[in-house]
């Protein structure tokens, strides 16, 4: 889709979400769609015209059934040959209200922004905000990683500037950087070397990745760090982590690899999973995608099988096993996806990945937002997409207020 059609498609259905639509505006906004063909788009619909908080008895489901039957209709004849399509416009009417529906989601993704507030079928319809965030206030995604290796000493390599190849060299283990902006610790120390390296990536960073000296993959998302022996000595394998991380464990039936944040420990052999530890979190959770995991906290511990989280407070470990993996790794494959996130939650990843400072006025929205946004969207792209759903904005400096 070409950037003029893109404008094209916003304008129409800004149009059809603010009453003013003609029935040429809908009919030229289903042959743009006609031409661009998204299942993406289409599914993700589907699901939100299933979900029960957006339908009402003036709903009927089944009508956007048929109609999404036609939208995606296969072609028999060619179904081996070729992908499916989308069947003519012109044989799609829809009704108003299901307009009214379809168009807030359909504008949403095509913006790349895919929030949606679960409201009470008593609030009063969504309005677009009054005063949008200034323009010249607007902050980029994050475009190259910042993260910076602390080495036994003081010493500081900051990544984006350092050269590919050896960075450094600690007792014998040469660091490199490799193309990609990774870090990889090659070779062996002597048994009673201990030193201790620590990889901070800060608020507004892309995602550091790291390959400890045994293999072991780690990446770190933004407002994060790890610290970690330069080489692994003993019977166990120890780092600690603050913020959030996705481990690789390579496999050491000899020496179990464990985790720490405060008082929180994850022991395990060789696995993949991820560690959210942010402090202004309400919990700490240590989600499985494979192997096994045991976590403890104080007295308390449990242990986790593949799709299932350990859900950290205090020092009470519980088990959840109803986790959506796409929700949890969203960081890591570059999106922001929230679930009934309330406001705050939903800021306190902004603040992360934009590096900005959050500051409320007035009372906070008990609005729960649900959808998935591309991490590589500028901050005002992000914003507007909240904006309609009635959240102001007011940005001052790397300050980002937020006004009911």
């Amino acid at each position: 889709m070409t950037i003029q059609e893109q404008k094209r498609v916003t304008y129409l259905l800004e149009q059809i979400l603010n009453a003013r639509a003609t029935s040429d505006d809908c009919q030229e906004l289903l042959d743009i769609l006609a031409r661009h063909p998204s299942e993406a788009v289409v599914q993700h619909l589907n699901e939100f015209f299933r979900a029960p908080s957006t339908t009402d008895p003036a709903f009927d489901y089944s009508m956007w059934a048929s109609t999404l039957q036609n939208v995606l209709e296969v072609d028999k004849t060619s179904a081996a040959e070729s992908a499916p399509i989308i069947a003519s416009p012109h044989r799609i009417r829809l009704m108003p209200s299901v307009w009214m529906r379809a168009a807030a989601v359909i504008l949403l993704v095509i913006a790349g922004v895919l929030i949606y507030v679960r409201r009470p079928s008593t609030q009063q319809p969504l309005t677009q905000q009054k005063n949008p965030v200034p323009v010249q206030n607007n902050v980029a995604a994050p475009s190259y990683n910042r993260a910076v290796l602390t080495l036994a000493g003081g010493k500081q390599v900051f990544v984006d500037s350092a050269g590919v190849g050896t960075v450094a060299v600690q007792n014998g283990v040469d660091i490199q950087k490799t193309a990609d902006g990774g870090i990889i610790y090659n070779g062996m120390a002597p048994q009673n070397a201990n030193a201790m390296n620590t990889l901070t990536v800060p608020r507004g960073s892309q995602i550091a990745s790291i390959v400890l000296q045994d293999g072991s993959k780690v990446f770190l998302n933004a407002a994060s760090s790890l610290t970690f022996p330069v080489v692994f000595n003993g019977d166990k394998r120890s780092v600690q982590l603050t913020g959030e991380a996705y481990f690789e464990i390579a496999k050491d039936p000899k020496r179990r690899f464990v985790v720490t944040s405060g008082k929180i420990a994850t022991e395990v052999l060789g696995t993949h999973f991820n560690m959210n530890t942010y402090p202004d979190e309400e919990a700490i959770h240590v989600t499985l995608l494979e192997g096994s995991v045991k976590v403890s906290s104080g007295t308390s511990a449990a242990i986790i099988q593949p799709n299932t989280e350990a859900v950290c407070q205090g020092n009470t470990v519980q088990v959840n096993t109803a986790v959506d993996i796409d929700h949890v790794m969203a960081w890591k494959n570059g999106s922001f996806n929230f679930r009934n996130a309330d406001l705050p939650a939903v800021m306190r990843q902004i603040s992360r990945w934009y590096d900005v400072d959050i500051a409320y006025e007035g009372s906070l929205t008990t609005r729960a937002f649900t959808g998935e946004i591309s991490r590589d969207i500028n901050l005002m792209d992000l914003l507007d997409g909240l904006s309609r759903m009635n959240v102001h904005f007011r940005i001052d400096g790397k300050k980002l207020i937020v006004k009911p």
